[in-house]
């Protein structure tokens, strides 16, 4: 499947999944792109106290948090 065939079939679930919640179409999904990535960003990875990496998912942690 091709980046455009893809972006075409998550867009008509996008539409479709907005007719049955919202009643109605609020266009394409491109326009929602910077909303839906919120919260979503890039990962911080950091080591813990035990040496493991731990992924988080917001960068607004202290530095001195544990």
């Amino acid at each position: 499947m091709t980046q455009s065939e893809l972006y075409d079939h998550l867009n008509k679930q996008w539409i479709s999944t907005c007719k049955i919640l919202l009643g109605r179409e609020i266009g394409d999904i491109n326009e929602y792109a910077k909303w839906l990535y919120e919260g979503n960003g890039p990962r911080m990875v950091e080591k813990s106290v035990t040496g493991k990496e731990v992924v988080f998912v917001s960068n607004n942690y202290p530095a001195y948090s544990k």
